[in-house]
């Protein structure tokens, strides 16, 4: 009985190649000559491996300057300071490499896209006092003085009146009593507002003066960053949820070391 075969072992195998152009393993057609064999899809050659390789650039001889290597350490802090400072608006939907923010804050000038970073916003002035104010205070004390006054002669006259046997004084003294007792209310109140006006005044100034600080503190931790820039304070200063100012700072104090000791 003689042995059979199976069918698919009897098949000649077809050798595989890949194809460039359809960017696949495919089978490959004729022999293998100078322009290699062809594509069993598109019957197109592929050209040998060493044609598709980059040839290497020719070394320009030399390092960047390095005024103009700083320069270039500058212009990408700014940028980076730009798009860490934009929040959500610096934020994009790709997540591919050559778009991530991080990327495009280190690429090339001639590769990166211009972005102008976002102006500061104005600081605001301290609203100054209304000139009508002092003279509102001014105002509201006489009326109060003058109601007083009025008072005292009211209550005077009135006492002369029933004490002095003078019952012809008790209608003009119950006249100035009532007139001194409202226009004393009367410049109270005003008093009241214009101390309510200077205290709104006082508590905006104050509000600027805390913005004033706050800013004075942040400028001051970044420059405290930048003088004692190392990688373990930096790194020290991120598991402390340092300000990004300050973290900033001691990134651009580090990349100027790295200049003055590529300059020297």
């Amino acid at each position: 009985m003689k042995p059979r075969c199976h069918p698919t072992l009897l098949r000649r195998e077809t050798p595989a190649m890949w194809c460039r152009h359809c960017h696949q393993e495919t089978p490959a057609l004729g022999p293998a000559g100078a322009t290699g064999p062809r594509c069993g899809r598109c019957q197109r050659t592929s050209p040998p491996t060493e044609a598709v390789l980059p040839q290497p650039q020719a070394d320009t001889g030399g390092s960047p300057h390095p005024e103009d290597a700083r320069r270039e350490v500058y212009r990408t802090l700014r940028s980076a300071h730009a798009t860490i400072a934009g929040g959500e608006a610096a934020r994009t939907l790709r997540h591919d490499l050559e778009h991530t923010p991080l990327t495009e804050a280190l690429a090339a000038p001639h590769t990166r896209s211009a972005k102008r970073a976002p102006a500061a916003p104005p600081l605001p002035r301290p609203a100054a006092p209304p000139a009508g104010s002092t003279r509102g205070q001014l105002i509201a004390w006489l009326m109060a003085s003058f109601g007083a006054s009025l008072l005292g002669l009211g209550i005077g006259l009135g006492c002369w009146s029933l004490f002095g046997d003078r019952p012809t004084l008790w209608n003009p003294a119950l006249a100035a009593a009532i007139g001194g007792q409202g226009l004393l209310i009367v410049g109270l109140l005003q008093l009241l507002a214009s101390l309510w006006n200077a205290a709104r005044l006082a508590s905006g100034k104050l509000s600027l003066m805390h913005d004033d600080l706050r800013r004075l503190r942040r400028t001051s931790e970044a420059e405290a960053g930048r003088r004692h820039a190392s990688a373990a304070t930096f790194y020290s200063d991120l598991t402390r949820d340092a300000p990004p100012e300050m973290l900033v700072g001691n990134l651009r104090g580090q990349l100027d070391r790295l200049a003055s000791r590529l300059r020297s």
